[in-house]
This record gives C-alpha cells, sequence and structure tokens, in this order.
C-alpha cells in the first residue's frame, strides 16, 4: 500500500534524501496543448479533443487567421515584398558590405537613404 510520492528517487544522484508527498498533493494536471486561435489548454488526457478543438476553431475562425497572416499585416510596410525598391536595396547592401570590410556597426549620415 502506497503512502504517497517519493521524490528524488534517484539512486544516482548520490543524495539519500527523499520526501514523501501524500497523495493528492501531485500535480496531476499536465499541459499537453493549447489552441493559438482562443488560447484555450488542454491536458493530459484530452488529446482527441483537443485536435478536435483546434480543426473547429480554425476552420470556424478561417477569416481572421487570413486576416493576420504575415502576407496580409505586412502589406504597406517596408517587408511588403510588391512594395520593394530595387534602387534602395542595391544601396543599403552596398552599404552594408562597405561597414563589414571597416568592421564598424554605425552608418554615417552619408550612407543614409534619401527616400
Amino acid at each position: 500500500m502506497s503512502r504517497g510520492v517519493i521524490l528524488n528517487a534517484n539512486p544516482s544522484s548520490g543524495s539519500n534524501l527523499q520526501i514523501i508527498v501524500p497523495r493528492g498533493y501531485e500535480d496531476e494536471k499536465v499541459l499537453i496543448g493549447g489552441c493559438l486561435v482562443c488560447g484555450a489548454k488542454f491536458y493530459r488526457g484530452q488529446e482527441a479533443i483537443w485536435q478536435s478543438h483546434v480543426v473547429k476553431c480554425a476552420t470556424s475562425n478561417i477569416d481572421e487567421l487570413r486576416a493576420s497572416a504575415p502576407s496580409e499585416t505586412n502589406k504597406g510596410t517596408i517587408f511588403d515584398p510588391a512594395d520593394r525598391d530595387a534602387d534602395l536595396e542595391r544601396h543599403f547592401r552596398e552599404v552594408g558590405e562597405r561597414m563589414r570590410r571597416e568592421g564598424r556597426w554605425d552608418v554615417r549620415p552619408n550612407e543614409r537613404a534619401d527616400t
């Protein structure tokens, strides 16, 4: 008959210290995952529920997921590939190469782009 859970019962640790924790105090809820859309958390034993929830939640929120995709959120920013300026990119690559050759980390005022 078990009285509790023995902590640090590893004989290779070199320590003889053992703590017996009464049943009911051990952490039985082991988090296995969560939904990145709504934030729901799922614990051990709920694997099938988690998988079905993620599918249902993603399909019901597909419009919000597509709107938050990087291809949509980057529109109009410097990361938008459709708004890429080839001359500006070439200039910054040349400045970067020069900075590496010279071993410096600062951009000089004359090297800044005039946009």
